[in-house]
């Protein structure tokens, strides 16, 4: 019986937030820049140039929380050896980002035409497939990508009437691949423009 109460408290506080908060829809693309950090002095992961297109959900004021869903193309050229002897590759990934942010406002009223803000927050990337354009790097194949990294995220941003700019960059928590001796963990600086659709 407590614990029936406990939720229909919850959802009824839920529902009393949903129905005074501003809730905006963003569609948005954007670029990124993708570093791989290694422990193996053979193997360097040198940043590519990459890109997301995705749409996330503004629930709030002055504060707000920010959920989002994104397909992301990530880049990298991995080198691989030392001296003269070193071979390299571009080394492609795609992925789904499932961010959950926390942000705050400058100007409390998200209405506002111009306003400034900070967010913050984890996310998980789905690993759906990598290529690579020399042989180097057959031996790594889809079953060799965790299905499943994490990342923290630190960012800001403007919006501008309907329009909205944001850069961040992403902390690699986890590493991207399974049993791999150089332990990559994915760090990515990104920046999207996109759309302000309030409700």
């Amino acid at each position: 019986m407590k614990t029936m109460k406990c939720i229909a408290l919850c959802v009824a506080m839920l529902t009393v937030f949903a129905a005074q908060a501003q809730f905006t829809i963003r569609p948005q693309v954007g670029v990124n820049s993708s570093s791989l950090s290694s422990d193996d002095n053979l193997i360097d992961f040198n940043a590519g140039t990459g890109f997301q297109v995705g749409v996330d959900f503004q629930i709030g004021n002055k504060v707000y929380f920010q959920p989002g869903i994104q397909l992301e193309f990530l880049k990298n050229q991995v080198e691989i050896g030392s001296g003269a002897a070193i071979e390299e590759s571009d080394y492609d990934r795609t992925g789904i980002r499932v961010p959950l942010m926390i942000g705050f406002r400058a100007v409390e009223d998200p209405d506002s035409d111009l306003n400034l803000r900070l967010f913050t927050g984890p996310n998980a990337l789905l690993q759906l497939s990598q290529d690579s354009d020399e042989s180097i790097l057959d031996d790594i194949d889809d079953d060799d990508l965790k299905d499943l990294v994490f990342g923290w995220n630190v960012g800001a941003g403007v919006d501008f009437s309907i329009l909205f700019f944001d850069i961040g960059y992403q902390f690699g928590i986890s590493e991207i691949f399974n049993d791999a001796d150089s332990a990559p963990r994915n760090n990515l600086f990104y920046g999207n423009l996109g759309l302000r659709i309030n409700l």
